[in-house]
């Protein structure tokens, strides 16, 4: 082999030696492999009292009892519970109510037992929510009942504007408005009585803005009805078990309660 042959070769095993890190040129170093960023947690949702709640069970004594109750608590701090046994009424608190720091408390709960007096006694109630409900107790009951909150959208006045009958609870019992001859409810939200009877009324239902509940005041003539002469003011809704419309208010001395329910 000529010696320029062996210049030739020389050099070019030199370049791939070069080229390929060998002969003492720098190693060839691998790309770091990125490190996995980590998902976000996600963030559950703020707790929150204000809303319609429910719950319904099969009374463990008796299987043929279907106990049934509802809760609404307004935004303005307001609120009422309802409790059905096989659909007939049995109990009704109001109440106010404070939320805060996820610590929830009642003050001024009062209570009527529909089938027996209108007349409002004091009831000490407790509560509780977390993401598994609303837990209410009353003060020396054993336990409490937990209700899943009931998604809804702002009330709307035209969803109840119509005419009405049912029937109504007050005084000593059931019955001192005559419903069954109907009640209207205008588009501007004013509850009107249609004239039948001895005992007029008028009021107004007032949308809340974070559910499908209504404030609701009623103020009476001063003669011809139990609440003669007084306003009553309280919460209405369509209770979330037979979608009838409901309310449920006190008068200002809360010493008398005031319940409807019906439909148009």
């Amino acid at each position: 082999m000529s010696s320029k042959k062996v210049v030739l070769t020389a050099s070019l095993l030199s370049a791939m030696l070069t080229a390929c890190g060998g002969a003492g040129g720098d190693a060839i170093t691998p790309a770091n492999t990125p490190t996995p960023t980590a998902a976000p947690t996600a963030t559950p949702a703020p707790v929150t009292a204000q809303g319609i709640w429910k719950e319904s069970h099969t009374d463990a004594s008796n299987s043929n009892s279907l106990e049934e109750t509802a809760a609404v608590l307004l935004e303005n701090g307001t609120a009422i519970t309802l409790a059905w046994s096989n659909g007939t009424l049995n109990d009704l608190n109001i109440t106010n109510y404070n939320y805060a720091n996820q610590s929830l408390s009642f003050s001024s709960t009062f209570e009527a037992d529909p089938l027996a007096s209108m007349t409002l006694s004091s009831l000490s109630l407790s509560g509780a929510v977390s993401s598994q409900g609303l837990t209410l107790r009353e003060t020396g009951a054993s336990s409490g009942l937990t209700l899943n909150a009931v998604g809804s959208t702002p009330a709307k006045i035209s969803d109840v504007v119509g005419t009405y009958t049912g029937k109504s609870y007050a005084g000593a019992g059931p019955t001192y408005l005559n419903v069954t001859d109907g009640f209207k409810v205008l588009s501007d939200g004013s509850i009107v009585d249609n004239a039948v009877t001895s005992c007029r009324f008028s009021g107004q239902l007032t949308p809340s803005t974070k559910m499908n509940a209504f404030t609701f005041t009623l103020t009476f003539n001063p003669s011809g009805c139990v609440l003669n002469g007084q306003t009553v003011t309280g919460i209405a809704f369509k209770e979330p078990f037979r979608n009838k419309l409901v309310a449920f208010g006190a008068n200002a001395a809360k010493t008398q309660g005031l319940y409807f329910e019906g439909s148009k």
